[in-house]
């Protein structure tokens, strides 16, 4: 192996080196909990207070609106379940898309199954819902919950959050959006205070694996999921994880000031990276669509054809280069991408597709690299 290059950062990024450097004398002076009244206790206390205050200035929310949880997942089955538990005696139509996360889909699913009305949104080619059958959902049944992903972990496809939020006050229904791929990488500050429940994710912004965030607002009426301690105002009780919300503070901190670039810088390396396999490589075909307006700035879903994407995956792999053949929750089930298959992708070209995701971290020669080394890879595999 000459070198490491490492695109599946969909599915977790590096955390940033001022972290890790930082981590030790920070975290490892503040380790008390942050319930306890005294001074240990009140160092790990104002770490959280920072971290929750940052979070909420990027979103363009009071800290009072800002709970952590342990991640993405968590912050979607709270979301959920609690909008649909609060809401229980006057609950209507329920709806989401066909190409939501796991994490969604699944609690979706057992509500279904719980004997709730549940509808599920097609999409187009490109991956994007159709607001006119939303819309036409809306005003045929009583809809109490939209779920909408802001982009999607799979192909990039960016929904249009500005349009749902228009139906939102037109129909007033509760709107919860899965950041996860898009914290920080798209704005969402101006938008915020008009969407009900968002979700996010640490270390799909170069913090720790564990910490996660749900933004709640104010006059959201959530039932708890868990029940205990009082932490997170009854959201998400138990000790909190202070070494992930320092991290995700931090992120925050580095993600916005632009330390390592920003994500203007990535889309341009992803295009550059899609246009020279489109016109180099023999076969291959983009998941999705390069509009700036449809597309997310860090995830290019690319099949090659006749070779399937593990295949194509650990043949990367041998050279340091890491990438993959879909959302990392559901990689080893071995099934084909419900993403791709609601795009109506060609069931052929869903087992060659490959997802390559980049960050800021990485470079024009990485991509260079990674170029090559396909088009050898190509023409290798595709005599076998």
């Amino acid at each position: 192996m000459n070198r490491e290059v490492y695109l599946d950062n969909s599915a977790t990024t590096r955390p940033f080196d001022d972290i890790l450097e930082e981590v030790g004398q920070t975290v490892g002076n503040s380790y008390g909990n942050p319930s306890s009244l005294h001074n240990k206790g009140l160092d790990s206390e104002k770490i959280l207070k920072d971290a929750r205050s940052k979070v909420a200035n990027s979103l363009g929310v009071n800290s009072g609106e800002i709970f952590f949880t342990s991640g993405g997942t968590e912050s979607n089955n709270i979301a959920i379940l609690g909008a649909v538990r609060a809401n229980e005696k006057r609950l209507g139509t329920i709806i989401t898309s066909m190409i939501e996360h796991s994490s969604v889909l699944g609690v979706f699913r057992y509500l279904e199954k719980q004997g709730h009305k549940v509808k599920y949104l097609p999409v187009d080619k490109d991956g994007i819902i159709s607001l006119e059958i939303l819309e036409k959902y809306i005003q045929t049944d009583k809809v109490t919950l939209v779920s909408i992903m802001h982009v999607n972990n799979e192909v990039g496809a960016v929904q249009p959050l500005e349009e749902l939020i228009r139906l939102k006050r037109r129909y007033e229904f509760i709107l919860h959006v899965d950041a996860v791929q898009s914290y920080c990488k798209l704005p969402l500050q101006n938008i915020c205070k008009d969407i009900n429940l968002i979700s996010v994710s640490g270390h799909k912004i170069n913090a720790f694996k564990g910490i996660g965030v749900l933004y709640i607002k104010k006059g959201t009426r959530l039932e708890p999921v868990f029940h205990g301690g009082g932490q997170e105002n009854y959201i998400k009780p138990g000790t909190e994880n202070v070494p992930g919300v320092w991290s995700l503070g931090r992120a925050v901190d580095i993600n916005l000031s632009g330390k390592y670039g920003h994500f203007s810088k990535v889309r341009d390396l992803k295009n550059y990276f899609i246009l020279r396999v489109m016109e180099e490589v023999q076969g291959a075909a983009l998941n999705g669509t390069m509009d700036k307006y449809k597309s997310a700035p860090h995830i290019a879903n690319i099949s090659f054809e006749g070779i399937p994407g593990e295949v194509m995956l650990h043949a990367l792999e041998e050279r340091g280069i890491y990438v993959s053949t879909g959302s990392a929750c559901s990689s080893r089930k071995r099934e084909l991408s419900h993403v791709l298959i609601s795009m109506g992708i060609d069931r052929e070209l869903i087992k060659s597709s490959v997802r390559f995701s980049f960050s800021v971290n990485n470079n024009k020669d990485e991509v260079d690299y990674c170029l090559e080394a396909i088009k050898e890879n190509v023409k290798l595999l595709a005599k076998e």
